[in-house]
């Protein structure tokens, strides 16, 4: 069972039983990801090129009806629905000012101009909380397919993925003192 050795000098996991360490520490336990906090990849569009937006498109056409049902949102000051069970938010990162969300395992961003013909149209976030309670794989295929029915409705299809960005978390919020509960010891 792996467990990072400094986890093993805490107070903390000498209190646990074995079976509650592999509950709680172990890193292979679930194949899912407890240090990743999120993780971002690209998604190319089938022909999708810079100031290819003319109008009656179906890439301007699905980019019209985000900013539409964006303009709603900002209107209401809340999110809306949007299709397939996403909803829109006012979230943006960047040049991705258009984001649809499955709320609390991914952001879907959309980018109106793309700057040249190596920018991605879109960019996903996988979240922390989809990350650690479902597992990489499960909310990364989830947020593809969405993705990918959310395209066809406009007959465009994903050319290609690539992995964009991950952030690593050295943290827990969910453990109120960690300095106290991993806390070395000196092998008292």
């Amino acid at each position: 069972m792996g467990f990072i050795v400094e986890a093993k000098r805490t107070g903390f996991y000498q209190e646990l039983t074995e079976e509650k360490r592999k509950e709680y520490l172990s890193l292979t336990r679930s194949k899912f990801l407890p240090t990743i906090d999120n993780l971002y990849f690209n998604v190319f569009i089938m022909n999708d090129k810079k100031g290819v937006l003319e109008k009656g498109t179906q890439i301007s056409n699905l980019l019209n009806n985000l900013q539409d049902k964006k303009d709603e949102v900002l209107t209401l000051r809340e999110p809306l629905e949007f299709a397939h069970g996403l909803y829109l938010t006012i979230k943006s990162v960047g040049m991705y000012n258009i984001c649809v969300t499955e709320s609390d395992l991914y952001d879907i961003f959309f980018c109106k101009t793309l700057p040249n013909d190596d920018t991605p149209r879109i960019q996903i976030q996988l979240r922390a909380l989809g990350l650690w309670t479902r597992g990489i794989d499960e909310v990364m295929v989830d947020a593809y397919k969405r993705v990918a029915t959310l395209l066809s409705d406009y007959d465009l299809t994903i050319e290609r993925v690539a992995e964009n960005r991950i952030d690593y978390c050295y943290h827990t919020n969910a453990v109120s003192s960690p300095n106290k509960i991993f806390k070395e010891t000196d092998g008292e």
